[in-house]
């Protein structure tokens, strides 16, 4: 949902930058659908 979004945009978690930007779309992708 849109909430998600962001709040991840606005506070990036650092497990997700470590992994890349594929884990913080697998995690927006089924949120924002």
């Amino acid at each position: 949902m849109a909430k998600s979004k962001l709040y991840m945009s606005n506070n990036p978690p650092p497990q997700t930058k470590k992994r890349g930007k594929r884990s913080f779309h697998f995690t927006v992708l089924p949120g924002n659908d």
